[in-house]
């Protein structure tokens, strides 16, 4: 938006200029100073529109190409040559942490187990964004915070609560692996764009607070369709607090 504004101010300043320039043809002094300013303003114009087509997309990251608020297109690394008038927003590719892991019962998944019983599941899930797919994300969520808090937190949690209604928490504490699957499928159903694998491959031991240690990988995996994301390592530590 800057460059429009101030490409236009330039653009106006030049004609103005050049107009009075042709008019003035009985005044050497007002043609040359007119054409002067037109020359001016035609280099600065140049020089905006250098600077506003060159970006820089960071390392583990994918540059979202914008334009009057509207997706353009997925900058790769590095230095890009973009059109003046887009922007760019970088979308991590890192891992990142959603935080469901806490003392308090609202920082993690609140569950009702079979019977009727309460109960809240914590967790730390570990994700990142599929770069293939990042543009579709930006279209629904427009930033990584958002993706974070509407689709990977919201789901996570459905999920849990899904699940633990067929359990009881001993029930649960035994049955770990059916339990994990049962999540897997679960999240298969509100997140339609994705394919969700979760694969468990280290186990703890249940303690009286009954904590149960997980080690999963790839959580979600994009599809060909929208949304983009994976989960690696996800669970360190998922507590049963009934």
């Amino acid at each position: 938006m800057g460059y429009i504004v101030f490409a236009s101010i330039f653009v106006l300043i030049g004609l103005i200029a050049l107009g009075v320039g042709l008019a003035a043809k009985s005044e050497p002094g007002v043609r040359k100073g007119a054409f002067g300013v037109t020359a001016g303003m035609f280099i600065l114009l140049l020089v905006i529109t250098a600077l506003n087509s060159v970006t820089s997309v960071g390392a583990r990251n994918v540059g979202i190409q914008t334009a009057f608020g509207r997706y353009q297109g997925q900058l790769d690394n590095g230095l890009q040559i973009i059109a003046p008038w887009s922007e760019h927003e970088d979308f991590s590719t890192q891992v990142q942490y959603l935080d469901l892991d806490g003392d308090k019962w609202a920082d993690g998944a609140p569950v009702t187990f079979q019977g009727g019983g309460r109960g809240v599941v914590f967790a730390s899930p570990r994700w990142k964004i599929d770069e293939d797919a990042a543009g579709n994300l930006w279209k629904k969520y427009k930033t990584l915070d958002n993706v974070s808090d509407r689709l990977v937190r919201s789901s996570v949690k459905d999920s849990f609560r899904a699940v633990m209604t067929e359990y009881t928490p001993n029930d649960a504490r035994e049955h770990v692996r059916e339990v994990t699957e049962k999540v897997r499928l679960t999240l298969l159903v509100p997140l339609v764009m994705m394919v969700l694998r979760l694969t468990p491959s280290a186990f703890g031991t249940f303690s009286s607070m009954t904590v149960l240690r997980l080690l999963l990988t790839r959580l979600f995996r994009p599809t060909t369709t929208l949304s983009a994301l994976r989960l690696s390592r996800s669970v360190r530590r998922l507590t049963l607090r009934p």
